[in-house]
């Protein structure tokens, strides 16, 4: 009976310390999409991309604001790079097929990324 209670009392505890690590890093991945926001807005495109992937990595998975912003700022280092490799535009068009496949809810988003895709 002492061991039941034992295991109760600590799997509580690691549930709980794991639920207070996955609310830290949603914050902090807030923080790293606001911090990518203003560094799109401010036109600092690799700036932004590297916001973007470590609030992605914060997280555990893309998300459709996360995968949006993170496919328009590479489009504008893209556009705006000379000497850009091929490579570059496939992980372009990966990144939109992506979004494509999985995130249908904003048809505006949507329609700006199919253009996109097209490039």
């Amino acid at each position: 009976m002492k061991l039941q209670k034992l295991l109760l009392i600590l799997s509580f505890m690691l549930f709980s310390v794991g639920n207070t690590f996955a609310q830290n890093n949603d914050m902090k991945a807030r923080m790293e999409f606001e911090d990518a926001e203003t560094a799109y807005q401010n036109q600092d495109y690799s700036k932004a991309v590297t916001h973007l992937e470590s609030a992605e990595k914060l997280l555990g998975k893309p998300t459709g604001k996360t995968r949006y912003l993170l496919i328009l700022s590479k489009a504008n280092v893209f556009l705006n790079t000379e000497g850009y490799e091929y490579k570059d535009l496939e992980k372009l068009r990966g990144l939109c097929k992506h979004y494509l496949d999985n995130y249908t809810t904003d048809s505006e988003k949507y329609r700006e990324i199919y253009d996109l895709s097209n490039v």
